[in-house]
């Protein structure tokens, strides 16, 4: 039996299998020569020959040479898939694909669904991006409208001109003549 696949040869089989990779990378068991552990039981019990045949037959390897058979993606992929399941292991990786047409149609659900997840995040972010900004926009807003309102009591625009060494000009006749002399008056003064 070869432990890591879960399947029953021949014993020819199983020299060949020993003699292209070694027992230490296939592990070869004698069904009848040696004691089994829970283990290696579990292994031949969840794995078989149908279905190891049946992929073979599925993927059109089944008369490859041994070495090239076990190289391919559909034999690594029943490997992965056979030890994620003797260890209990969550195993959700699609088979690979049979031939170019298949490759294509897998790639694009791929790509289809990897669309699917990336437009939902830019969703959520424009989302999230939209009410930053309204809320950037009010608090702004009620910033500037305090500053404005503190430029106006403390006549900080007054104090500004000031330090030019120019008076602002009054509006209206009443503030002129509350204002006292104009720029012009006040340089005739003070000669």
């Amino acid at each position: 039996c070869i432990i890591w696949i879960g399947a029953f040869v021949c014993e020819e089989c199983a020299q060949q299998h020993k003699f292209t990779y070694g027992n230490q990378n296939v592990y070869i068991k004698d069904i009848y020569k040696e004691l089994w552990d829970d283990y290696q039981l579990r292994s031949v019990c969840l794995g078989g020959n149908k279905p190891l045949f049946d992929i073979m037959k599925d993927y059109k390897i089944e008369n490859l040479a041994l070495a090239q058979k076990y190289k391919t993606a559909a034999m690594l992929w029943y490997k992965r898939r056979h030890r994620a399941i003797m260890d209990g292991d969550h195993f959700d990786t699609a088979m690979p694909p049979k031939d170019w047409d298949e490759r294509y149609q897998q790639t694009k659900a791929s790509l289809v669904k990897s669309g699917q997840v990336v437009g939902g995040h830019l969703t959520t972010f424009g989302g999230q991006a939209k009410e930053k900004a309204s809320t950037a926009s009010v608090y702004l807003g009620e910033k500037t409208s305090n500053i404005s309102q503190k430029v106006k009591e403390q006549q900080i625009g007054t104090k500004i001109m000031g330090l030019f060494g120019k008076k602002p000009q009054p509006k209206t006749l009443e503030e002129h003549e509350e204002g006292g002399a104009t720029p012009i008056e006040e340089k005739s003064t003070k000669k």
